[in-house]
């Protein structure tokens, strides 16, 4: 997981320095019930992590939805970083908070439909590939 926002947004707003900045900006939300209970855990400066309670004026209920609100220059977005690598390596998000950032994890789940011990050889190659290649550590 990782904090970015659009350049834009920053020239507007300012960069956050610190956690406790996060206050003072449009922190934007998934519509989850989980996620606005827990905030954002970050690392508090003091060798612990905490969660920072976040607001903001948007929520959404999937990745691609945040990723489009960030690059409009909404405010500030929390994804998993396999979702926005091309995004910050082509400057159109910025990576905030870097020292906080307490490496977090959230697992993949592949789901599919089949009978018990019997699974579609092309369901067993995507899922050997989801395991090679999703790893971001």
């Amino acid at each position: 997981m990782m904090l970015v926002a659009s350049p834009t947004y920053l020239a507007r707003v300012g960069t956050p320095r610190s956690p406790a900045d996060l206050t003072k900006h449009n922190c934007l939300a998934f519509s989850f019930v989980r996620d606005h209970a827990r905030g954002w855990r970050l690392h508090d400066g003091l060798g612990g992590v905490t969660n920072v309670a976040t607001t903001g004026n948007a929520s959404v209920s999937d990745g691609e939805g945040m990723r489009q609100l960030a690059l409009a220059g909404l405010g500030i977005a929390r994804l998993a970083a396999f979702h926005l690598g091309t995004d910050v390596r082509g400057g159109r998000l910025v990576s905030l908070l870097d020292a906080y950032d307490p490496r977090e994890t959230e697992p993949v789940h592949a789901v599919f439909v089949g009978q018990a011990g019997k699974m579609a050889p092309r369901v067993r190659v995507l899922l050997d590939y989801l395991v090679a290649n999703v790893r971001l550590e």
